[in-house]
């Protein structure tokens, strides 16, 4: 229905290599975070996102910390609402070392493929009661100034 898009790259070679089932997890965790926000899936997100969650984010005009997991699942359904049809994340992930995983990812128009912005990721994860889910979030987005057609 919408067109949000999660298409993932490299995600197996990217693990630490450590056989750990909880730091494996913790990393299909963050590409659940990207896969629920692909599916628009408040519920999916409800479901990897903390209760006591931070998140720090430069796309908007804020960049004070969101605390605990209501403010977190308000900041994505409304990026989910801002990106609209057809914005699609193209997301690899790039650090992988135990609960910490980190991600680069780029917005495209998904009918074209042209490239709207680019970004990094960090997240921290942590194990609750058997479960892994999302402790911090900060997610960072380059200028629009430094890309293509809004380059100066």
């Amino acid at each position: 229905h919408r067109g949000l898009s999660f298409v993932p790259f490299d995600a197996k070679n990217s693990s630490s290599g450590s056989g750990e089932d909880d730091h494996r997890a913790a990393l299909e965790t963050v590409l659940k975070l990207y896969s629920a926000i692909k599916s628009q899936s408040l519920r999916e997100l409800s479901d990897i996102i903390g209760d006591e969650c931070r998140c720090v984010c430069n796309f908007f005009s804020f960049l004070q910390p969101l605390q605990g997991k209501k403010q977190v699942l308000d900041f994505f359904t409304y990026l989910i609402r801002s990106l609209g049809n057809n914005i699609e994340f193209v997301v690899k992930p790039t650090l992988h070392d135990g609960m910490n995983v980190g991600v680069s990812w780029r917005l495209e128009w998904n009918k074209k493929h042209v490239p709207l912005g680019k970004g990094f990721s960090f997240h921290i994860c942590q194990v609750y009661q058997g479960k892994v889910f999302i402790k911090n979030v900060e997610m960072f987005m380059e200028p629009l100034l430094h890309i293509g057609p809004f380059r100066l």
